[in-house]
Order: structure tokens, then sequence, then C-alpha cells
């Protein structure tokens, strides 16, 4: 997240991060060339520093602050009963349905998105000692012709968009479903960075999200 965003949690005071989440202090585009070459790079230096912590962390701790500041608090799994419910007696309901019984409640308009599977296989890596990006601290986008797309916070995350060339069954747009687990290939292309790569899931008592399919939303003044 970037200077506008991390303002808005300073100003609700929920930035409860930012002394110990690493910096990010610039951007850096490359395309690669042959032989180890660049065709394209350019790296720039931003106005105010960004930061990244785990979303799984980040909402965790929010739904706690939310919590104690008289907010009312509830996990369940929910269906489409549970919604027609609270949008009773709610002022908004706010829905996040996954692959749920839900998600059929909302049918795509294929009017606003022609699309009705996923383009890419995204996979998100965390690197364990992995070496601070010089002369500085950056968000870095690498876009490699026929592979897809590799960007790395410069500290410990890395999130891999791949555009497959072979193998696995066609998708929209002339892109292939790889056969190859999303998280083998992105540790295989972040493999030159020299460090140990590994997924990792949040450890028990990190956060407290909700583990189903659903997530709810509920604002306002439900009836006591």
């Amino acid at each position: 997240m970037f200077h506008d965003s991390l303002q808005n949690e300073r100003d609700l005071g929920i930035n409860c991060w930012e002394r110990e989440c690493p910096l990010t202090e610039g951007l850096a585009f490359t395309i690669p060339g042959p032989d180890k070459t660049r065709a394209l790079f350019w790296e720039a230096k931003l106005d105010h520093p960004g930061q990244s912590v785990d979303q799984r962390v980040k909402f965790a701790g929010w739904m706690n602050e939310f919590a104690k500041r008289g907010g009312e608090l509830a996990i369940k799994n929910a269906g489409p009963a549970d919604i027609d419910e609270y949008s009773k007696t709610h002022d908004l309901v706010i829905v996040a349905a996954g692959k749920s019984e839900v998600n059929r409640m909302f049918a795509r308009d294929a009017k606003k998105s022609p699309y009705d599977q996923p383009k890419r296989v995204l996979a998100l890596t965390y690197v364990k000692k992995m070496e601070p990006r010089t002369p500085f601290t950056a968000v870095s986008f690498n876009l490699i012709p026929g592979v897809g797309e590799y960007f790395s916070t410069g500290l410990r995350a890395v999130v891999v968009r791949l555009r497959e060339s072979g193998g696995g069954d066609e998708e929209p747009g002339g892109c292939r479903r790889s056969s190859v687990a999303p998280v083998e290939s992105a540790t295989a292309v972040v493999a030159g960075t020299k460090s140990s790569s590994s997924t990792r899931r949040p450890e028990r008592g990190q956060t407290h999200l909700n583990e189903g399919p659903t997530s709810l939303v509920c604002l306002g003044n439900p009836p006591r």
C-alpha cells in the first residue's frame, strides 16, 4: 500500500504495524532481453514510502480493533438465508462469496465481464532471508514475454502471474492452464534469487479470519 492509503489508516488510528513493517522506497520496471540483458529498465523513488503487511494479519487485527471500539463481531458459516436476513436488519451488507453456495446468488454479468474463467495462474511466495534490493527497496515489476509477470516487494513476498505456453487446457485469450502447480512454478521462477523459498500458512493465533468459503460484513444497527 502507498501513501494515500497508509495516511487513511493513520487518520483512523489503525496503522498498527507501521513501526515494524519495512519500507518500500520506490518502483522499478524491467523487460528482460537476450543473454541476461535488459531490453527496458527504469527505477524511481517514491515521494513517500509504501508498506506491505500480510492481509491475513491486517484484517485479523482490524477485526479485533473493531470489537474493541464497540463493534459486534460474529464469525460463522453463512448461506443465502443469512444474507436475506442481514439485508433486512442492516444498512449495508457486503458479501465475499468465493466458490460457496452463496456465489450462485450473484450471476456474472456477461455485458460487464466476458470472462468466465481465470486468465492467469497466480501464486504468492514468501521468501526467507531475501536480500534487500539496492540501491533502494522497491516494488519490482518484471514482464517476461511469453511467460507472465513477476512482482517482488524486495523484502519478503514475490507474486508470480504465469502465462503458460504449453501443457494443460487452453484458457480464454490464448493462455493455457498449467499442468504444474502454481506454487511450484513460482518457486522455479524465483529460484534465481539464491534464497530459500517456501509457501507459508498463518500460524494458529495469528489470524481469526473465517476459514469458510463466505465472508460477510454488515454495517448498521441491528435490532437488539
